[in-house]
């Protein structure tokens, strides 16, 4: 083994020890049960459902039109709505707490929700 190799070995090593110790910090992967889809619609949280496995198709009917939701352990979606440019529903599945799907023409807003994460701002750019 020459010197070179020895270096790359070591700062191989290091990294996998910090990405280890990255994991154990990050703590349980589990916290599927504390989190919620909350549909609002027009400023109004209409639904709130619990993201626990069991999955639900909802029909949200606006003056503007309709959207399809579903949901199951994992996240929710829009699978189906009559807007003109179907932007929510391209969007895809939504897993992440703070993430969101959009349908501005129905004015819908379908965001994922977590208990055990406080709503308080992170930073403020000017």
């Amino acid at each position: 083994m020459k010197r070179g190799d020895r270096i790359m070995a070591v700062i191989t090593g290091a990294g996998a020890l910090m990405m280890a110790a990255g994991l154990l910090m990050r703590g349980p992967a589990d916290t599927h049960s504390a989190r919620t889809a909350e549909i609002v619609v027009g400023g109004r949280v209409l639904h709130k459902i619990a993201l626990d496995g069991r999955p639900r198709e909802i029909r949200v009917e606006t003056p503007e039109g309709f959207n399809i939701i579903k949901t199951d352990g994992r996240g929710a979606a829009v699978i189906s709505a009559d807007c003109p440019d179907g932007v929510c529903i391209r969007m895809g599945r939504i897993t992440r707490p703070g993430s969101g799907a959009v349908c501005l023409p129905h004015r819908l807003l379908l965001r994922i929700r977590d208990r055990n994460i406080k709503n308080e701002v992170d930073s403020v750019t000017w």
